[in-house]
């Protein structure tokens, strides 16, 4: 009798380690939302021609096209359980990608943290930053 209690005692242990980590009840299964606060400008004063600067989820259109010395703010959300979270931008124009730019934003993250961005383009190159 007392062989049986122990390996159902074991089993149970065994299958509480395979469960509990897996968000049953855990306290990591929480969701952590990143706040991402960009700031896109066209720095590229010497052109003639607007670019499109967009983060990741959006696609080049009206609201994003930045004439040389416009700037723009863009808000996305990152998954904070992440322990890097990866921001991209990207610069349009005419349907070609012409440059894009990665942040590797570091946690551990608060409950809906804020982190702000800055991505840059100067005719050339996309360039970002922490602010």
């Amino acid at each position: 009798m007392k062989s049986r209690f122990l390996v159902l005692t074991l089993k149970l242990a065994l299958l509480a380690s395979l469960v509990l980590p897996m968000g049953c009840g855990g306290s990591g299964s929480e969701a952590v939302r990143v706040i991402i606060r960009s700031l896109l400008q066209n720095s590229d004063l010497g052109g003639l021609q607007p670019v499109h600067l967009v983060v990741k989820g959006e696609q080049p259109g009206p609201s994003n096209r930045l004439l040389p010395g416009e700037s723009r703010e863009a808000t996305s959300f990152g998954d904070g359980r992440q322990p890097v979270l990866l921001h991209v931008a990207r610069a349009v124009r005419n349907g070609v990608e012409l440059d894009s730019a990665n942040l590797e934003i570091l946690g551990p993250f608060e409950n809906d943290e804020e982190v702000r961005v800055l991505f840059t383009w100067d005719g050339a190159n996309l360039v970002g930053s922490f602010r």
